[in-house]
């Protein structure tokens, strides 16, 4: 899962695209990441198997 235990995954993600963006553009950042959980994904063969992101 890309949330990962205790969200720890998603926090390393962005933390290394908050670093990335503030190297690039030069400018202190605030980077929001949201997480939306599709109902039934677990049900959903495509959503399991495959890793699809949106």
């Amino acid at each position: 899962m890309l949330i990962g235990k205790n969200g720890e995954a998603i926090k390393r993600i962005g933390i290394r695209a908050k670093k990335l963006i503030s190297n690039f553009s030069k400018v202190k950042i605030y980077l929001k990441l949201t997480v939306f959980v599709k109902k039934s994904w677990k049900n959903d063969e495509f959503m399991v198997k495959t890793d699809f992101i949106y």
